[in-house]
């Protein structure tokens, strides 16, 4: 009897912020009395975490397992999942258990995106914490909420009322290299709402946005050596098509000033229905090095 994972492990660039791991684990054709199953784990670090499993899977039949990450790896956050293998556990006619054979179906050979994202929003769970990111309006609501994100699952995202929002600070930046800044951004219900995403005092975008949707917003900042790209990817992406949206730009920009530090702002203003909310989530500043998740990436990490 075999255990196998179809290509369906929910660990992506944004996944890794999330609180669960979530897969499906799939019996293939042939007989055995089984009994359970085995999990296992591989982290990068080399620790290995074994989950034991006492239920039953028929013959071709799927089902889905999810595991809460901070159960599994409780004393390092940081560690990343790199492999996960599953063996079925069979019986014997006179009821001992023995394993069947390992199989490991997943394997995360990608860069650790945590580490290549210059902002840490890790600590959005708590928003104590989080108010480590100055606030955009003082008199503005702003909270951390669980709730649905951009890629359908649960996730600890920024809430702004009224005139709120964030900022990250203290970027720090080699000007000599290319960045790409993106967030994730959803007007809930109003059009009212200007959204604004700068960087120092300029903004790659600031735009009524359409609300009820998740878009991704997307600014380059090129090396001093480049010329600024009229063909830069910088834009609002819609995750649906994949593209970007026609009439809703962001612009480019080359780096200015001495300092070799940054800070990027996310706002909304309500000029009417002050009750209204924006969501934001996922902030990343990437050096665009080939080493960075692609926007594909980002629009949809599970392909």
């Amino acid at each position: 009897m075999q255990l196998s994972i179809p290509q369906s492990v929910r660990y992506g660039p944004d996944e890794q912020y999330s609180d669960k791991i979530n897969f499906n684990i799939q019996r293939e054709p042939g007989s055995g009395d089984m009994a359970g199953l085995n999990i296992l784990f591989k982290y990068k670090s080399g620790k290995v975490v074994v989950v034991r499993k006492d239920e039953l899977i028929n013959e071709l039949e799927t089902k889905p397992y999810s595991e809460n990450l901070g159960q599994l790896s409780p004393d390092d956050s940081s560690d990343i999942i790199k492999e996960i293998s599953v063996t079925p556990i069979l019986k014997t006619s006179k009821g001992k258990e023995f394993f069947g054979e390992l199989l490991t179906d997943y394997r995360y050979e990608g860069v650790d995106y945590r580490l290549s994202n210059k902002i840490n929003f890790g600590n959005w769970k708590d928003y104590a914490n989080s108010l480590s990111f100055p606030l955009q309006a003082v008199g503005g609501g702003n909270k951390i909420i669980e709730n649905i994100g951009p890629y359908g699952n649960k996730v600890f995202m920024w809430e702004a009322t009224t005139s709120g929002g964030f900022e990250a600070k203290d970027i720090a930046v080699n000007k000599g290299e290319t960045y790409r800044f993106s967030v994730w951004i959803n007007n809930k219900d109003s059009t009212y709402g200007k959204t604004t995403f700068s960087l120092v005092q300029r903004s790659f975008c600031s735009l009524n946005l359409p609300s009820g949707k998740w878009y991704l917003f997307v600014g380059y900042l090129y090396a001093n050596n480049m010329q600024t790209q009229a063909s830069s990817n910088s834009g609002i992406y819609d995750p649906d098509k994949g593209i970007k949206v026609e009439g809703m730009g962001c612009n480019p920009f080359n780096h200015e000033g001495s300092g070799n530090y940054y800070y990027t702002s996310y706002k909304i203003s309500f000029s009417e229905e002050a009750d209204k909310v924006q969501y934001f989530y996922a902030p990343r500043v990437d050096v665009v090095d080939g080493k960075e998740p692609s926007i594909g990436d980002l629009l949809n990490p599970y392909r």
